[in-house]
């Protein structure tokens, strides 16, 4: 994903730092940024031209970055999206090794996991889709959270809702902004899916396989919506610190094809 458009976010950080007088802050990790509304927000909330009262900050920047748009709906889908991350089951070990990053083009296949733990989320590491995903869990247990992310997909599913109705004739970003945001949702349903599949997998015995074929049939729904835009889109499915694409299309494809297969 190219960016996380959780603006609210990012203007209250902004308004922390104004007040608390930081002389500055560390903008990026290892991984580097992107130039999106992300970056473009944070240094406007910061700046000099930004209002001081948050809701005319927020409405100025939509003026900004999208010239033509809803600003009512656009305010609407990022209260959405901040709170579907509000649900986000933060943690480092999920940070490092949950497969959000890669979840798209991870095959599912019916039966049980194998012994082998699920690899680094920041690198090119080997995946299958029956690594035994424990070692990102964190303080969450695997129930909890398939829970927390089939929430975090219908509020964001809100969001991009009014996204598209308030961005559908704007200028400026709107449609790199749009691509971003229904790649977020799309990666949010795969790990749902990812997690629903690893919880009958972890007690795994062939009457599963019609609650698996039901997941598969979601994530199918997922692919055929994703390859097209990721097609359209070649900043999504690239990590820069592993300096490669962890989702393609052609991979996408090729996972479409198995998860036939099992249906």
């Amino acid at each position: 994903m190219s960016n996380i458009p959780l603006i609210e976010n990012l203007y209250g950080k902004a308004k922390a730092v104004r007040e608390l007088g930081l002389a500055g802050f560390m903008g990026c990790w290892n991984f580097g940024n992107e130039l999106t509304l992300n970056t473009d927000a944070f240094n406007f909330f910061l700046s000099v031209d930004c209002p001081v009262n948050r809701e005319a900050a927020l409405n100025a920047l939509v003026g900004r970055a999208f010239p033509g748009g809803v600003p009512s709906a656009v305010l609407a889908a990022w209260s959405s999206f901040g709170q579907a991350f509000d649900h986000y089951p933060f943690s480092i070990p999920f940070l490092y090794f949950s497969p959000i990053n890669y979840v798209l083009a991870l095959p599912m296949r019916p039966g049980p996991i194998h012994e082998r733990p699920i690899g680094r989320s920041w690198l090119m590491d080997p995946r299958d889709a029956d690594d035994d995903p424990a070692r990102s869990f964190g303080p969450f247990a695997a129930e909890e959270i398939a829970q927390r992310f089939a929430k975090m997909v219908d509020l964001w599913g809100e969001g991009l809702a009014d996204y598209e109705s308030g961005l559908g004739d704007a200028g400026g970003i709107a449609a790199d902004e749009l691509s971003a945001a229904r790649a977020v949702h799309l990666c949010l349903r795969s790990v749902r899916n990812y997690f629903l599949a690893y919880l009958l997998k972890r007690d795994w015995h062939d009457g599963l396989r019609l609650l698996f074929r039901e997941i598969v049939t979601d994530e199918l729904g997922v692919l055929e919506e994703a390859i097209p835009l990721y097609e359209r889109d070649p900043r999504q499915g690239f990590h820069i610190e592993a300096h490669d694409y962890m989702v393609t299309p052609e991979l996408m494809r090729r996972k479409r094809e198995l998860l036939i297969m099992v249906v």
